[in-house]
């Protein structure tokens, strides 16, 4: 329940939310062959709905520890079915599956070639939380990882420009995939670059010669 405080306008409004599993520690229901309270460990909201096509419907969020889902029921009949169905779907979904973080936003699983990069090859990152679900039987250890650079890419490039893609398998089928970006404007190099020598790398031989020749 909220209050929304009186204005100069208008007085004081009181909204009251119908998704029972936001507060509901009363009311009885039946999940499976339990009777209990609608109120929801770890509830994180969303809400109710009907329409004459739809029937009753709710959508329901809930976190446990890492692991986020959405429970959504539709067409359900009058009275508290669609609450217990919607938790008996989130009860299955946090006792069977569970969530795993493969990458941190910012962090960089490799380094794309890139034709005339000033660097020769380009690190690409995440911009997000990558996160997998997967089945509690499931080991994240299991998991493979596999970089696939995108082809034909050359400087210059803007930040944030998609350089491939980092996909994951489990039992060899593919799960996810997220996109690998580049970090900063990336530059275009010398003539040099053409042949897989950094800009650093020849202006570092060039002194070097330079210093030799003149020593």
């Amino acid at each position: 329940h909220y209050t929304i405080p009186a204005t100069s306008k208008a007085p004081a409004r009181n909204l009251a939310s119908t998704n029972l599993l936001l507060y509901d520690t009363e009311t009885e229901l039946t999940v499976g062959a339990q009777v209990r309270t609608p109120k929801y460990e770890g509830i994180l909201g969303l809400k109710t709905g009907e329409t004459s096509t739809a029937g009753l419907c709710l959508a329901a969020a809930a976190a446990r520890g890492d692991t986020e889902l959405v429970a959504i029921v539709l067409g359900a009949p009058k009275g508290m079915s669609r609450f217990s169905d919607g938790i008996a779907l989130l009860d299955y979904g946090f006792e069977n599956y569970y969530s795993h973080k493969v990458l941190s936003a910012g962090e960089s699983p490799g380094k794309s070639p890139v034709r005339q990069a000033s660097t020769v090859k380009v690190a690409g990152m995440v911009q997000q939380d990558c996160w997998i679900t997967l089945p509690t039987e499931a080991a994240s250890t299991l998991l493979e990882q596999k970089i696939v650079w995108s082809a034909g890419l050359s400087a210059p490039l803007e930040s944030g420009s998609i350089l491939g893609q980092a996909e994951y398998y489990l039992a060899g089928k593919k799960i996810a995939s997220f996109p690998l970006v580049a970090a900063k404007d990336v530059a275009k190099g010398g003539p040099w670059t053409l042949y897989g020598v950094s800009d650093l790398l020849a202006y570092s031989l060039a002194g070097l010669i330079l210093a030799l020749f003149f020593a």
